[in-house]
């Protein structure tokens, strides 16, 4: 087993046939953050192991050679799942199943792309089901190029779908209510999933997908996330859509990392300060085989039309998810 040792975040790992390509990131002491890959002949945790870790001083090599050392590391576990490894170290040793399933989604896609909220963008978006026979679907991410973040968490949500429960995601009614076809915002399921405020939670809430939460402790890679980077609720709210993969640091360096299309770059994970977030807002996939239940819901949810281009706050949204007095407990 070949040991690397490093100074900064492993952003994350794909396994190519017996190998493992890490791809870690520091930062200069210009801020800028650096990237390196390497692939070694061992198997990495997939599972979200913390990694501490720092540079050898007895490295040869113009490049450096480098050599990995853990405060913890778990080998030889589920190799095949998308491995974020530096992540709450309060998570499970194993995430969900589905959580599983959504970070193996995410090794299949393409990074890149770019980023862009234009038709184009959501042209591709629409082109990325495609029809097998009329009455099966397979959604392409990476034909969803370029793309934005609601977009691309929204495909990652269909293949998960796809996976988990592939009997359930048969059939035209069911494909057409899954489709984009310009549905205003809580309309339909591409509808609440591109409002405005908790749309996703709103859609795992009525078709009964799983539940919501607000406490970062809860966190497991691979739950759907709401960032709000200020407190608008509506049209006024500064949000993005992404798939949470784990944090790093502590105090007022801490961090968190998620998979989405970000600007500008599109296809990816990324790192911000906590500090930056003003609300986070998780659903958690937990049964998929709900999701027939979109065919018996309103069409149309009336609290995330009108956030469109009205404004709410924070308590009306924890009412919405929540009932009488919010809380935002995680509650189903």
């Amino acid at each position: 087993m070949e040991r690397v040792i490093f100074t900064g975040k492993v952003l994350h790992y794909r396994q190519t046939g017996v190998d493992c390509k890490l791809r870690f990131s520091h930062r200069g002491r210009a801020g800028q953050r650096q990237a390196c890959v390497r692939e070694f002949g061992f198997m990495a945790s997939p599972d979200g192991t913390m990694y501490r870790c720092s540079r050898s001083s007895g490295l040869g090599g113009a490049a450096g050679k480098l050599r990995l050392t853990a405060v913890w590391v778990l080998l030889l576990i589920r190799m095949g799942v998308w491995g974020e490894s530096v992540v709450d170290s309060g998570s499970k040793a194993n995430p969900p199943e589905p959580n599983r399933v959504v970070l193996q989604v995410l090794r299949t896609v393409s990074d890149g792309g770019g980023y862009s909220v234009s038709s184009s963008a959501f042209s591709a978006l629409r082109g990325a089901v495609r029809s097998q026979g009329g009455s099966n679907g397979e959604w392409v991410a990476d034909a969803a190029k370029p793309s934005f973040c609601s977009g691309a968490t929204y495909v990652v949500f269909l293949r998960a779908l796809q996976r988990l429960v592939p009997d359930q995601v048969r059939g035209e009614p069911m494909l057409r209510a899954l489709m984009v076809r310009g549905q205003p915002d809580g309309t339909g399921v591409w509808g609440r999933w591109n409002a405005n405020g908790p749309g996703t939670a709103v859609l795992f809430l009525d078709a009964g997908l799983g539940m919501n939460f607000e406490q970062l402790e809860k966190a497991e890679p691979g739950d759907f996330l709401k960032i709000f980077w200020n407190d608008g609720v509506g049209a006024n709210e500064r949000g993005h859509s992404v798939v949470y993969l784990g944090r790093g640091g502590t105090g007022e360096s801490e961090e968190i990392q998620f998979w989405s299309s970000n600007q500008p770059s599109g296809y990816g994970s990324k790192w911000v300060p906590l500090s930056r977030v003003r609300r986070l807002l998780f659903s958690r996939l937990e049964r998929p085989e709900n999701i027939r239940r979109i065919l018996e819901i309103p069409v149309a949810d009336s609290y995330l039309g009108r956030l469109s281009a009205g404004h709410s706050d924070w308590a009306e949204l924890e009412r919405r998810l929540w009932g009488k007095g919010g809380g935002g407990g995680g509650k189903k």
